[in-house]
């Protein structure tokens, strides 16, 4: 294509904030921008942004110590058949069955949903751990975090920055 028809059919471009896209002289955006299409709107990807941004957040040692209690705690039920089998019926005798969701790598999109089950369910996961931590040493392990007062002051402190931040990645897609 020419400068021309670059110029005619191009309004914006949305990028991940990489160098190559954005470095001051050689950058793509940069270089489009000057050469073909002055008007052109460069817009940094808001997922992008929040994703740099819950990366910092994920650097404290608090919110990386609930992030690991998340993982494990599904880890722990999950990979054994029969401790799914005996969470889930554990659960269903004393709730309406909710199960453990999972954190992905997305962090910024889907810690918030697993973070409020581990509240919501938070007195009986703990009971569960409670019954077996005298059997299974990694049930002793979740206990211990379970019952750690920073990480549970964590998990209630970060709902609501986790909302706000699932609200603002919806709306921003």
């Amino acid at each position: 294509m020419d400068d021309y028809e670059i110029a005619t059919k191009l309004i914006c471009v949305g990028e991940d904030g990489a160098s190559v896209m954005q470095v001051n002289c050689n950058g793509l955006c940069v270089r489009l921008h000057t050469l073909a299409v002055p008007y052109m709107i460069l817009i940094h990807c808001m997922v992008h942004r929040m994703n740099l941004a819950y990366r910092i957040i994920g650097t404290f040692i608090s919110v990386s110590k609930v992030e690991d209690l998340i993982h494990d705690l599904h880890a722990y039920i999950a990979r054994s058949r029969k401790r799914y089998k005996e969470f889930k019926n554990f659960f269903v005798e004393i709730t309406d069955g909710n199960k453990l969701l999972k954190d992905v790598d997305t962090r910024w999109i889907l810690l918030y949903e697993p973070v409020k089950r581990v509240l919501i369910e938070y007195l009986r996961s703990t009971s569960y751990m409670y019954k077996h931590h005298n059997v299974v040493h990694k049930a002793k392990d979740l206990l211990f975090h379970l019952i750690d007062f920073q990480i549970l002051l964590t998990l209630c402190r970060i709902i609501p920055m986790l909302e706000k931040i699932n609200t603002l990645m919806k709306h921003s897609q």
